[in-house]
């Protein structure tokens, strides 16, 4: 924008990027299970590629994601009494938050589940049968099941919800969710991949929800566009993608071996959290802003 203002207008601008604030940041383990407990992610049911959540029997102690139990007592004696862990057969957890128009295409997301699911199938010479247990095969296989949580209101969400339950996927489920601002930043936080499908008509502007995911330390697959680039560092913060098939590939690459052997995922993660600590809202507008509010003044009072 700063090279079209100067180009096309003779406008010398000063770059003022969005920045997360401070509420936004990697989520604790303890915060993510009182987050998928209030949010009522328990266990899904569901046989198409929009689930629900459903209550377990278990539902105080165990999500979807973590699991909670109280400390032995061979512990050190701790304030917290109860010990909450990660379950290592968890699902990986994309987030994707949409205004649902159609300035994203939400068909790569839907696209690229079904070949994901596919090509892992293919991948581990399974036939790819709808309606087969295949928990017991996921659990012990290299790739993991995916959730896919969109969050938003929007013109374009119940067309996409429709499509979503036609989908007949074995390892990949979505959901739909509105939750409180709070909740979001803890959600994010509480991914491990984020996916942007913005464009932008202008080819200017910069998604805000991607400030929101790497102020939360979350690496995220964007759609490419002209300036993207200036947010998403391809292979540093983030990977960038054209088409579905290269998103399904960006999944497979990503997560293989999750959830402790993913080495470009954790790689991505650090770079994530690099760009999400590196500046916050207070500190830009302090650097960029304030200076020339100060000159103004300076010279309106001269």
């Amino acid at each position: 924008m700063q090279q079209e203002l100067a180009q096309n207008w003779g406008i010398q601008a000063t770059v003022l990027y969005d920045r997360a604030p401070g509420h936004f940041h990697p989520t604790s383990i303890e915060e993510r299970h009182e987050l998928f407990l209030r949010l009522g992610l328990h266990h899904i049911k569901g046989h198409s590629g929009l689930v629900e959540s459903a209550v377990s029997d278990d539902h105080v102690n165990s999500t979807l994601f973590t699991s909670s139990s109280p400390y032995s007592e061979s512990d050190i004696q701790r304030s917290d009494p109860i010990k909450v862990m990660l379950k290592r057969n968890r699902p990986a957890l994309i987030i994707s938050s949409a205004s649902w128009t159609a300035d994203e295409d939400f068909n790569k997301l839907l696209e690229a589940a079904v070949l994901y699911d596919r090509r892992v199938n293919a991948l581990l010479g399974e036939d790819y049968l709808i309606g087969i247990d295949s928990e017991a095969i996921i659990a012990n296989d290299p790739f993991p099941s995916i959730h896919i949580i969109v969050t938003g209101k929007g013109p374009l969400k119940e067309e996409y919800e429709k499509k979503m339950q036609k989908l007949r996927l074995s390892r990949v489920s979505f959901q739909t969710m509105w939750v409180t601002a709070r909740d979001y930043s803890l959600l994010l936080g509480s991914a491990d991949l984020g996916v942007c499908l913005h464009t932008s008509s202008s080819g200017l502007d910069l998604p805000m929800k991607v400030v929101d995911m790497f102020g939360c330390g979350l690496p995220v697959c964007a759609v490419s566009y002209s300036c993207i680039n200036e947010l998403v560092r391809d292979g540093e913060n983030g990977l960038l993608f054209e088409t579905s098939s290269q998103l399904a590939n960006q999944f497979l690459e990503l997560f293989k071996g999750f959830p402790h052997n993913c080495k470009l995922l954790s790689e991505l993660q650090r770079g994530a959290v690099a760009s999400g600590s590196s500046s916050r809202w207070g500190d830009e507008w302090a650097q960029k802003v304030l200076p020339l509010v100060r000159k103004l003044d300076e010279r309106d009072h001269a």
